[in-house]
């Protein structure tokens, strides 16, 4: 017996590419392949157990939505299982069965029993259904006179009548009110506490806080991270804050070549791992043509003979003894299948680091190591690329220098050089400068909450406190604010506050600044709440906001819980004592 309620196991799923109809009647009249594959899904593989509540967050074509369908049973997979313990109530954007001509009720009682309920408990669950909605005399009217909320209620009534053993909801509830949502995410956390299990997929990370208790993170139809639902989402959303920072930068030429020679924190690698990426030739930023890379093989003449580089997987604990491709942060896209040859598509994506990154291990030895590296493509193209190395003693990409290819038949490009050691590099030194390096101005060292002087986590029902933040400047800013963003714990957003709407903005500031919002007043009810903090360029509404620079930022740099004052009374998300006024009234 297990606990496993849902089990993927190295699921792909490929979407069909046709060029024109012409292939599309060629491939049905003659059954010969004549067309493409796009891998919206390539090995992924994960478990849900029973009474767990699984978000999946990413960005749009991440494949959240075909990974649904193909566990809901409506796409067959590629390659790869999908098992399933007990029955499935899929929530798309409607249900199987739906005729804007006939009335609410008439479509509920359709698909309850194309669900398989019985006659004589259709009755039942009508009124069920009825009384769930709350929609009164429309459920008589045709479904063509609701509103879009009013069908969203509806169909996921219909989904969560007859409990099924997994609940599948691709955001559905994203046409309901506010009062219907609450109502919709009670029933789920109750199915939930049956022992059944929720798949979600929402762009909305608070209403992934509010619904559930672990979280996948799809980028480029590939698991990037699978985890508690805290962690995941921390990681979703500084990895979106990131990109947005660095569209930013993009934005502005100076900053944007910048961009390009940037070394992250993140791409300091472990002890005898190199690392390298492939980049546009003789140019300051990332690709501006879709590349598709075939094969990638690297060699250390005199050492060790060619090997190639694995283009169509991460391995979670750290590259295979031939390396592989760093797919995710960079401009690395997904698998594509051209002319029956598997390829990695290299696009440009902005607010990620310019080109692909993919890593290989050093042969063991003290001294500098030649290399060479050969990029294969399916197909020629205007933009010439080349491959850089991460020299981390200088921190900084070297290139390599263009080589001759043996077989002028294939349409690929290969680069040698001299690679210094990395022996005796201390590395994490290397990765707290690159981090302050990175941060764009300023790093954020600490942020805490005080109360009476001191340092806590916890305080009581309007006592007062202060959300203080320690930043250190990297450099002489010209004009600096300090921003604090809190949430609750379950995403909902309660208040913004910039250090220059409080006061003056910070000008000719460098070195280590402490800035203290004093929340004298405080109106929050009980619960738990986080903190953002983010360092922008000078607070001035509305000409810079949204932030043309933003130096430095940290999602959840701190978190805190307000107590109650009584226990039998809850004051609700804001509690404000206000003044009363009475009289009475004539007659």
């Amino acid at each position: 017996m297990t606990d496993d309620c849902v089990a993927v196991r190295g699921l792909s799923f490929a979407y069909p590419l046709f060029a024109s109809r012409i292939d599309l009647a060629k491939e049905l009249l003659l059954f010969r392949s004549a067309h493409d594959d796009f891998w919206a899904l390539r090995d992924v593989s994960f478990t849900v157990k029973y009474g767990e509540r699984l978000g999946i967050v990413g960005p749009n074509g991440s494949g959240k939505s075909t990974l649904l369908r193909v566990i809901s049973g409506n796409l067959p997979p590629t390659s790869g299982s999908v098992k399933v313990d007990g029955s499935i109530s899929a929530l798309w954007s409607q249900v199987s069965f739906w005729n804007n001509e006939q009335s609410g009720r008439e479509n509920a009682k359709a698909n309850l029993l194309l669900r398989g309920s019985r006659p004589k408990e259709v009755t039942a669950l009508l009124d069920e259904i009825e009384d769930f909605v709350e929609l009164g005399p429309f459920m008589a009217q045709p479904v063509r006179t609701y509103s879009t909320g009013m069908a969203a209620r509806l169909v996921f009534a219909i989904a969560t009548t007859v409990a099924p053993e997994v609940l599948i909801i691709d955001e559905a509830l994203g046409g309901g009110d506010g009062y219907f949502a609450a109502k919709a995410a009670l029933r789920m956390r109750q199915l939930c506490d049956q022992g059944k299990a929720l798949l979600f997929v929402s762009h909305s990370t608070s209403a992934v806080r509010q619904l559930c208790d672990t979280a996948l993170w799809l980028e480029g139809g590939e698991v990037r991270e699978h985890g508690s639902m805290e962690t995941v989402l921390a990681s979703y959303e500084s990895d979106l804050k990131h990109a947005e920072d660095l569209r930013l930068r993009e934005g502005n030429r100076v900053a944007g070549a910048a961009v390009r020679a940037a070394v992250l924190a993140r791409h300091v690698d472990p002890p005898g791992v190199l690392r390298l990426r492939v980049v546009p030739a003789n140019t300051q930023g990332g690709v501006t043509q879709t590349h598709y890379v075939s094969r990638l093989t690297v060699e250390f003449p005199g050492t060790s003979p060619a090997r190639e580089v694995p283009l169509f997987a991460r391995s979670s604990t750290g590259p295979t003894s031939t390396g592989e491709a760093d797919i995710h942060g960079c401009e690395w896209a997904g698998v594509q299948t051209r002319n029956g040859q598997t390829t990695r598509v290299l696009a440009p994506a902005f607010g990620r680091s310019p080109g692909g990154h993919f890593l290989v291990n050093l042969p063991k030895t003290g001294a500098e190591t030649r290399i060479r590296v050969v990029v294969a493509q399916l197909e020629a193209t205007a933009e010439r690329l080349g491959v850089e190395y991460l020299d981390l003693g200088a921190a900084s990409w070297r290139p390599l220098s263009p080589a001759a290819v043996p077989d002028a038949g294939v349409c690929a490009d290969a680069f040698e050089g001299a690679v210094p050691s990395l022996h005796g590099v201390d590395r994490s030194a290397v990765s707290a400068t690159l981090a302050d390096e990175a941060s764009g101005g300023a790093r954020i060292v600490d942020a805490f909450v005080a109360a009476e002087g001191s340092r806590c986590t916890v305080v009581q029902e309007g006592q007062s406190f202060d959300v203080i933040v320690d930043v250190h400047f990297l450099e002489r800013q010209t004009l600096a604010d300090v921003q604090i963003v809190v949430f609750r714990a379950d995403g909902t957003y309660m208040f913004f506050h910039s250090s220059g709407m409080g006061g003056p903005n910070l000008t000719d500031v460098d070195g280590l600044v402490r800035t203290s919002f004093a929340l004298d007043d405080v109106v929050l009810g009980a619960g738990e709440y986080f903190v953002n903090v983010a360092i922008g360029n000078g607070w001035n509404y509305p000409d810079n906001y949204p932030y043309s620079h933003v130096l430095g930022r940290k999602v959840n740099a701190c978190s805190f819980t307000i107590r109650t004052a009584s226990e039998a009374l809850d004051s609700g998300v804001v509690r404000q004592g206000v003044r009363v006024h009475s009289e009475r009234l004539p007659g």
